[in-house]
């Protein structure tokens, strides 16, 4: 749970705690809250999110292009070094899609807001400085408002294949209040992608989006929860095998999207030549100005569901454990031999090493790490180094080529909790140092 932060709308104050990516909480400053009238009722104010601008990198979109065999290559976009962060209002779902669509490569949504600062540089951690006007896209500023505010979903196609309309339906099989829930449907940014000169289909529709407006935009933390419940409760949910034979969760939407500070990366791609995109019109489905009510969405997930969806979580896992085993133990097989001999230590510890790490999430002082940017760095170099490690991005300890993304990971480092690494795909699970006392703080 976040802590308030001095000037600040949303929590802060407790580093260990930012770590938690998947928090279901926000605290917010009595200032900044909508009134509400004797019956609990969210007043009507204004929509707000904030438009990230990038100036270091100058893309922030994906890049396609061919390769000497026409085959498709992705380049993930860049990581925001420095920008500006502008709140702007959305009057309804309609004007949503033109400020999506009117998003340059350059620049993204986040629907949380820092409160008090509608204009700003933002920076990141490691070059914020007190006092010097900038603020960072961390919880420390961003938060979600007790107010009319955003939900996105995200659907990645690997889970089914849905159609437009079909996931649409899907969703709102899922709850009775989502029966008649009014929404904006958009494809990936990442979908559609064709060749120029006959027009061949390379990548299809591989992403879509929902968005909600919703009355109450504190609650889209704990409204995810309760979709994802409900989700697994309805036969909608399964178990992913990680390469190191982790059982990863998923359901119709991403789970690890709800967080204020998150980036949609909602601007068309960049594109090599030879290539265009062809996806989809956006379009709104329901009422454009109607704000759902999340809260009957959370009431929806009761207990009941709960117990549903937790039998369906272990019937899932269950049908997948040889499958996990085998993935483990091929996992164990190819890694250990390589960190034996990058560490000098014998297979036996290396493979321990591993095994500990991916199945019980703790990392030994041998464990490698791949820092954004290539570097590799142990354990015991992280926590000796705190200050310089802490907040920097890593790919994922255990399938460091994941999407070839570099940046997949989150290093937390203060002191005064527990020293972990958070990875964006495993929702509400923190990697634990372990064990700490070996390794001098500088």
């Amino acid at each position: 749970m976040e802590t308030t932060h001095e000037n600040a709308a949303w929590g802060g104050g407790n580093d260990s705690l930012k770590s938690q990516c998947t928090d279901n909480y926000s605290i917010y400053s009595e200032d900044t809250r909508e009134t509400m009238d004797v019956e609990g009722q969210i007043a009507t104010g204004e929509i707000l999110v904030t438009r990230i601008t990038s100036h270091n990198p100058t893309r922030l979109t994906k890049r396609f292009e061919l390769d000497q065999e026409g085959q498709l290559v992705k380049h993930l976009g860049g990581q925001l070094v420095s920008g500006t962060a502008e709140q702007i209002n959305i009057s309804d779902l309609n004007d949503l899609s033109m400020k999506l669509a009117s998003l340059a490569s350059a620049q993204a949504m986040t629907y949380g807001i820092a409160a008090d600062h509608p204009s700003a540089p933002v920076v990141t951690d490691a070059a914020h400085q007190e006092g010097d006007g900038c603020i960072t896209r961390t919880r420390r500023y961003f938060g979600y408002r007790r107010a009319p505010g955003i939900m996105m979903l995200d659907h990645d196609a690997k889970s089914a294949e849905y159609e437009p309309k079909e996931l649409i339906a899907a969703l709102r099989s899922v709850a009775p209040s989502l029966a008649n829930v009014s929404l904006l449907w958009r494809a990936s940014a990442s979908s559609g992608i064709v060749t120029t000169a006959d027009g061949q289909e390379l990548n299809g529709l591989c992403g879509q989006r929902l968005y909600l407006l919703v009355s109450d935009a504190a609650l889209i933390p704990e409204a995810g929860q309760a979709l994802v419940n409900l989700c697994w409760a309805k036969g909608l949910g399964r178990i992913d095998v990680g390469a190191a034979g982790q059982a990863l969760e998923r359901t119709l939407f991403d789970a690890t999207v709800w967080q204020p500070e998150r980036l949609d990366l909602a601007a068309g791609p960049a594109l090599g030549s030879g290539l265009g995109r062809q996806v989809p019109e956006p379009f709104v489905d329901g009422d454009s100005a109607a704000r759902f009510d999340l809260r009957l969405l959370i009431a929806e997930a009761d207990q009941g569901v709960i117990s549903k969806a937790t039998a369906a979580r272990k019937q899932a896992r269950e049908a997948k454990t040889e499958a996990l085993a085998c993935a483990r133990q091929t996992w164990l097989d190819e890694q250990a031999p390589k960190l034996a001999e990058k560490r000098q230590i014998t297979v036996e510890v290396a493979r321990d090493t591993l095994e500990r790490a991916a199945a019980r999430y703790r990392l030994d002082m041998d464990f490698v790490l791949s820092a954004h940017g290539g570097a590799d760095v142990t354990v015991r170099e992280l926590l000796e180094n705190r200050e310089r490690w802490h907040g920097q991005r890593f790919a994922d300890p255990l399938e460091p080529e994941y999407r070839d993304d570099d940046r997949i990971a989150w290093a937390n480092l203060r002191s005064g909790g527990q020293l972990s690494i958070t990875i964006q795909k495993l929702p509400g699970i923190n990697i634990e140092f372990f064990p700490v006392e070996r390794a001098t703080q500088r």
